[in-house]
Order: C-alpha cells, then sequence, then structure tokens
C-alpha cells in the first residue's frame, strides 16, 4: 500500500475520536486516560497523547498509533483496519492499476451488500408480515423483540422466489446473486436456499453480514442449512455473535457453545460473552480468531455424546492456540439455551464458575458411565482413570484427581496414584523416542539475551533520538552533522533511522504516528513508552544533545574494547600496537563528549 496514501490516512483520524468509541478517556492534561481495553485493570494505565496522535498503556505494554489501535481492538489485518479509517476519513484509495484484484474487490463489494440486503429482508418479514407458525415458535423459545433486533434475527418466507427477485429488483448482477449463496439453481433459474426458516444472519467482527443460518419451526428436516462457503464466507473462520460478544470480553473470559439459540438465549439473559462454533466441530482458524479476544475459554457444549466428544476436540484445540480452557457441565439440561431458561443466570453463572479442567470432566463423565459397584466395574474404572491422569501434565491436579477417584471406587490412593506415575513415566518416554531425545531431564536454565547493559543504553537512546526527531523535525537540520556520525547498533532502529533521514532530509514531514507506522514488530510499543515517558518536555533539544553525547560516548566504549582486546590478543605488529595505543590515548582524552 502506497506509504503516502498511509500517511494522509493516519494524519486525517483523530486517535481520541476513535479509542472514545472503545474507552472513557478522561482529559488529565495535555494526555488523555482511561481503562485499558486490551487487559482487566482497575486503575487507568491507558494513556493517549492527543498532541502525538499515539496511545500506550503502561500495565500491557500496547501502544502504536491509531491504525494499531483498530488492528489490535478489531482483530482486524492491516489493510481492513486502513481501508476503515479511510472511509470514516473521507479518502479515496488509490488506483494501485490492477484490474484483476480491483475486480474481485468489486465482486466481494456486491457480496456483501447482497447478504446486508437479504439480512434486512429476512428482517422486515419476521417483525412486519408474520406467519401464525413464526409467532409461535418465538414465543415457546422466549426469544423478545429487544433480541431479535439485536441479532437481526429474521425469517424467510414459504415463497421460493421472494428473496431472489428482491435481491434482482435491488440492482446486482445475477453473478453476484448467484455467489452469494443465498439462492440455489436448477436447470439454469435461479430461487430461493433457504424457505419457511427462523433466519440468523451471521457477522463478522467489522460488522459486514457474511452469510447465514436457517432453522425449520414445524420439525421437518434437515433442521439447520447455512450458506455455502463463499468468497466472503467460510464457515470454520467465523464465530457466531462475536460481533456482540467482543465488547464484553474486558476480563478476558469467553464461552463457547454450539448453536444459534444458545447464544441468543445467554445474551438475552445478559451473559453478554457467549458465542458459537457454528457446529460441532471447532477449528484452529476459530480458536486463534477467538484467542485474540480472550484467553480464558469456557466450552458449554450440549450434553449429548456428541457434545461432550466435541467438547474435548474442542480443548485441545483451544490449548493450542494458547488458551486456558474448562469445561462447564449442564447438570440436567440438553444445551445451554435450555439450561439457562429452566434455571436462570445466577445459576448459569455458578455452573461457569465451577467448571472443570479436562481431566476432571472426563473423569466424571467415566464415573458417570461405570458401575463400580462390582469388582469388575472398580477394576474397569481404575484402568481408565489412571490413563487420564497420566495424560494430566500438573502434578497437583493428578494428585488431588487420584485422591478423589480412590476414594470412589474404594481403593488405596498410594496404590492408584503409583500406577498413574508409571504410565506418565512410560508415556514421557515414548514422547521422548519420537522426538529422538531424552524422555525426561532436568529442567534447562532460560538463556541469557547476551545483551550488555551498555548495549540497552544504547537502543534506548537511538529510539529516544528517533522520537525526538518525529516530534520536532528542525532537529534533524540542526544536527545533521552529528547524526550522520552516529552508528546504531539496533538492526531495527539503524533502519528506521535510515527510513527517517530519507523523508526528512527531501524536505518531507514526520509525525510521531507516522514514526510508530514505520516502525518493524514490537517496536512501536516501546517508542511509545519513550514518547510518554522521557519526550515531555516543551524544549527537546536538551534531551536531544544528552542523547547524542551519550551515544557518543558508549561508542567510544565500544571502540576502546575492541582495541584492547586487539592488544591483548598479542597478534600485532609493532606499528599496530603504537597506532591502537595512540587512538586509546586520544579516547581518553575526550572522554564524555561526543
Amino acid at each position: 500500500m502506497d506509504k503516502h496514501f498511509v500517511g494522509e490516512v493516519i494524519g486525517a483520524s483523530d486517535i481520541v475520536e476513535v479509542i472514545s468509541r472503545y474507552v472513557r478517556l478522561t482529559p488529565m492534561g495535555k494526555y488523555h486516560k482511561g481503562l485499558c481495553p486490551f487487559h482487566k485493570e482497575k486503575t487507568p494505565s491507558f494513556t493517549v497523547t492527543p498532541s502525538r496522535q499515539i496511545y500506550k498503556c503502561f500495565g500491557c505494554s500496547k501502544g502504536g498509533n491509531v491504525l494499531q489501535f483498530l488492528m489490535d481492538a478489531e482483530n482486524l489485518p492491516f489493510h481492513d483496519a486502513l481501508m476503515i479509517l479511510a472511509e470514516k476519513a473521507g479518502i479515496p484509495v488509490p488506483d494501485d492499476g490492477d484490474e484483476e484484484a480491483a475486480r474481485k474487490e468489486r465482486y466481494r463489494e456486491e457480496l456483501y451488500k447482497a447478504n446486508a440486503l437479504a439480512a434486512r429482508w429476512f428482517y422486515d418479514n419476521l417483525t412486519g408480515r408474520r406467519e401464525r407458525e413464526i409467532d409461535e415458535y418465538i414465543e415457546g423459545r422466549g426469544v423478545g423483540k429487544g433480541t431479535i433486533s439485536r441479532f437481526g434475527i429474521g425469517y424467510s418466507l414459504s415463497s421460493k422466489r421472494g428473496l431472489t427477485d428482491f435481491l434482482a429488483a435491488s440492482g446486482l448482477r445475477k453473478e453476484a446473486i448467484a455467489g452469494s449463496g443465498l439462492v440455489g439453481s436448477s436447470g439454469g433459474a435461479l430461487s430461493d436456499r433457504f424457505v419457511k426458516r427462523l433466519m440468523f444472519p451471521i457477522i463478522d467482527v467489522r460488522g459486514r453480514v457474511v452469510g447465514f443460518g436457517g432453522r425449520v419451526v414445524d420439525g421437518s428436516m434437515p433442521k439447520y442449512i447455512n450458506t455455502p462457503g463463499t468468497e466472503v464466507y467460510q464457515k470454520g473462520r467465523q464465530l457466531y455473535g462475536l460481533n456482540l460478544a467482543k465488547g464484553s470480553l474486558s476480563d478476558g473470559r469467553v464461552i463457547i457453545v454450539e448453536g444459534y439459540m444458545d447464544v441468543v438465549a445467554l445474551h438475552q439473559y445478559g451473559v453478554r460473552n457467549a458465542v458459537a462454533s457454528l457446529g460441532t466441530a471447532l477449528t484452529e482458524q476459530q480458536a486463534k480468531l477467538l484467542s485474540k479476544f480472550a484467553r480464558d475459554v469456557v466450552i458449554a457444549y450440549d450434553a449429548d455424546s456428541a457434545g461432550r466428544g466435541a467438547a474435548l476436540k474442542g480443548y485441545g484445540v483451544l490449548r493450542a492456540a494458547g488458551c486456558e480452557v474448562r469445561i462447564m457441565s449442564l447438570e440436567g439440561s440438553k444445551d445451554p439455551d435450555e439450561y439457562i431458561r429452566a434455571n436462570g443466570r445466577e445459576a448459569f453463572d455458578r455452573s461457569v464458575a465451577k467448571a472443570m479442567g479436562v481431566a476432571e470432566y472426563r473423569l466424571e463423565a467415566l464415573g458417570r458411565e461405570t458401575d463400580v459397584t462390582g469388582p469388575a466395574g472398580k477394576v474397569a474404572y481404575i484402568d481408565k482413570a489412571a490413563e487420564i491422569l497420566a495424560s494430566t501434565e500438573n502434578p497437583a491436579e493428578r494428585e488431588v484427581y487420584a485422591r478423589n477417584a480412590s476414594e470412589k471406587v474404594g481403593v488405596s490412593f498410594q496404590s492408584l496414584i503409583s500406577e498413574v506415575d508409571r504410565r506418565a513415566a512410560r508415556k514421557a518416554r515414548r514422547e521422548g523416542a519420537r522426538e529422538g531425545g531424552p524422555a525426561m531431564g532436568p529442567p534447562t536454565r532460560p538463556k541469557r539475551s547476551g545483551v550488555k547493559p551498555d548495549d540497552e543504553k544504547a537502543l534506548r537512546c537511538e529510539r529516544t533520538i528517533l522520537c525526538l526527531l518525529s516530534i520536532d523535525n528542525g532537529l534533524y537540520d540542526d544536527y545533521e552533522g552529528e547524526l550522520g556520525r552516529l552508528e546504531f547498533t539496533g538492526e531495527a532502529e539503524a533502519g528506521l533511522y535510515a527510513s527517517v533521514a530519507a523523508t526528512l532530509a527531501s524536505g518531507g514531514d514526520l509525525t510521531p504516528a507516522e514514526l510508530m507506522q514505520m516502525c518493524a514488530d514490537g517496536l512501536a510499543e516501546r517508542m511509545a513508552s519513550l514518547m510518554v515517558e522521557e519526550c515531555s518536555e516543551a524544549d527537546h533539544r536538551p534531551l536531544f544533545e544528552e542523547k547524542l553525547r551519550e551515544m557518543g560516548t558508549l561508542k567510544d566504549g565500544r571502540v576502546r574494547e575492541s582495541l584492547l582486546a586487539a592488544l591483548k590478543s598479542g597478534d600485532l605488529g609493532d606499528d599496530e600496537r603504537r597506532e591502537c595505543l595512540s587512538k586509546l590515548n586520544e579516547l581518553h582524552k575526550r572522554k564524555g563528549t561526543v
């Protein structure tokens, strides 16, 4: 993407206005402060600096410009966040000359439009021209008007061409209507895919309708049909309700369920952090998407055998995505919808609090499925329990659950834990053999970074100089000679300085927000810290000169070490040795100067 376009968009975006949509900001002098949207906190550590169009949280270290904030807040890729800001600022997107890419983008926009029009059509059908059958179903499920509006729930009529004709009359091309997944084709003629179904629009985190799920209300089969894969919708990449739930995930916890009605019911009862995996098979892509919004996940799948199996599979997928996962027992109900309508919000919250780790959940299921009244049942229970516990990584958990299991069937704790430990050791040996290394061994010491204190000082100096150059571009002209003699030790910092110098030397302007955009991954957050912590004085020259001197001193120190090492090596000739000593003497004389 053209860097001038990116800079124009960032410059036209008011960071306070954008962030205020997510955070209640309070003006405090030259800053605005509020509770960080990226981690849970009670005392505000999130700081926005309007004059520099940057933000920084001193609790979780997030920081950057308005574009980075939108990417983090909405879990958006760079391009999508940039397009949102450009549209809001009224800045046209430059034509990059790629006609094929432009054609594909126009087609995708038509699909979004088709879905949006369909969502409105379905919603109007439900709220306007109601049929008795759908009225009875809605009332029977206890879905209120506010919930219907919140989720945009609709209804597809019994006509097989109602939506098809509506979309055609809207001016959409036949290619887009056919590719939207909203219609089917028979003998070349298009007809509605969804007929006589309660319709649930699937909305992505940008608020775009990407697909639909349709549920029958008369007991016919199949109970659900969904939008097939299209250019804008892939079932395994979306989570139903995430567009609504994302604003309620500040504590980092999310509840994942199977179906549309589970999410709808939970939200109606005030459980706003619920999403659905659009079926039982949670995918790796869904887990990665979810992990960017919350890391504490409670699985509340259906209570049947398929739901229990899916919960265990989902546990592994979510753990691989870096989530902490527990599994909830629905205690006598078939699904979360039924449970919360029968027992209420408080009972549901208690069940969430009692959600179990995977070992406890599997042991509880084993206890329900196994008759331990006789010797054979006890042996079978202990055998399966030992296998479950041998897979438990935490030794403390292993011991607690082993004690509970031994008490359940009346065997000694010591005999059970010995069997568990034996199986765990065997499992570790097998895994070690597969990996081509020892199964078990002493814990390895964490490797030291190898970064010397002087190197850390140099990096901090380099970053501060870069920050100050973006705040006061005139410093570059005034100190161009001194800057030209500097040596940047950090690879990222050296590359960033080259870009900054090229911009300023050509007479261009550079703002702190634009500097953030030029930073490599992770560097923007460190620069944002320095902007707030060190570069707050009105007159930047004293600090700039101090950092120039400090960088010169650190450079002399590196040269001194190199010269001393050469002298100690004994490999120098007489002339080379005299030259080294002369340079050391020169360094000693100007010690502390640039």
